[in-house]
């Protein structure tokens, strides 16, 4: 069982972003992308800065783009907040219940999550 099950990174990795240089911003984002296996695309190292070239972070089931690396991690962590408060309060929009001990794989489909879904559905 990962790490991930423990713990929601997605609530976690915002908050830990608060009082950062934006330097240390980005050398955060680049170790949990490459803790959790996100996605970060940046321009190839030979592109014109004066020229237009998106930079793409997929990360915790988030998308958020930007023309520079900040801009792409101011997008990510607003999404971030955004998610985080219309997430089930339940889950915490993980769609899944753990229980305690971990190491049995205890969890459950969150009811409340399923409902909404079978409502939305039909």
């Amino acid at each position: 069982m990962s790490l991930h099950s423990h713990f929601d990174r997605r609530a976690v990795f915002p908050a830990s972003l608060k009082g950062k240089s934006p330097e240390a911003r980005v050398d955060a984002f680049a170790n949990e992308v490459l803790e959790t296996g996100g996605v970060w695309t940046t321009p190839p190292g030979d592109y014109d800065p004066d020229s237009r070239a998106l930079f793409e972070i997929h990360l915790h089931g988030i998308t958020a783009t930007g023309w520079t690396k900040s801009s792409a991690i101011s997008t990510w962590v607003t999404m971030a907040h955004v998610k985080a408060a219309s997430a089930c309060p339940r889950c915490g929009g993980r769609g899944v219940i753990h229980w305690h001990p971990h190491w049995d794989n205890g969890h459950e489909p969150c009811p409340d999550c399923i409902g909404s879904n079978q409502k939305a559905a039909g």
